[in-house]
């Protein structure tokens, strides 16, 4: 989401290029990149891109971040309120995004929503995509789509709940006493590991 500070290194760079052998000379198809928060997915995107856009391919990069049903503003209390049963997959607003992959595959104009942190809003943005190549989803539970046989490519990260929080803590999103958002960690990474099964590639 608009925001968010993305700083790619080497090593996000390297995972790339080796991502970038499977897919190359594939064209119009849908890659995928699953796992735990704080395990480089929207970095990995922004690597992937940049390598493709020097081979003269044009991706457009998504993130499911931006495609939850309710606001991250409000997301917490309502987890709260109805249980720790309402963290994960179902979260996502799938109807929104198999549209966008339908245009994608389409060629036609592609209708995405972005949320921008610095509003608090969220933006529509409409992208030709007669011109796409390829189209990039990241996100927790991205591999959901390789199950609905949507993906074309699909990329698990590994990492561990641990690793989720470190990273939080680092960009300042964790309140380390926060038990109840310890737990939703927990339940996100068990629904993140339920989808490993369905990566093509594991990093």
């Amino acid at each position: 989401m608009i925001g968010d500070k993305i700083l790619t290194n080497r090593n996000d760079y390297r995972r790339a290029k080796k991502i970038l052998k499977h897919i190359l000379d594939k064209h119009k198809i849908i890659i995928t990149i699953g796992g735990g928060s704080g395990t480089r997915k929207t970095e990995l995107m922004e690597a992937l891109q940049e390598l493709l856009y020097k081979k003269n391919k044009l991706s457009l990069g998504i993130s499911l971040d931006d495609m939850y049903k309710i606001h991250f503003n409000f997301r917490n209390e309502e987890r709260k309120a109805k249980g720790l049963k309402s963290v994960g997959i179902k979260e996502i607003d799938w109807s929104l995004v198999k549209n966008i992959i339908h245009r994608f595959k389409k060629g036609k104009k592609i209708y995405s929503q972005v949320i921008n942190k610095y509003t608090n809003s969220i933006m529509l943005q409409e992208i030709d995509g007669r011109g796409i190549d390829y189209l990039i989803i990241e996100g927790l539970y991205a591999n959901h789509l390789k199950k609905l046989k949507l993906s074309d490519f699909a990329i698990h990260l590994e990492g561990t709940p641990k690793d989720t929080l470190k990273f939080r803590l680092r960009r300042k999103k964790e309140d380390e006493k926060d038990e109840f958002r310890k737990k939703v960690v927990e339940k996100e990474y068990k629904e993140v590991l339920k989808l490993k099964k369905y990566a093509d590639y594991i990093l």
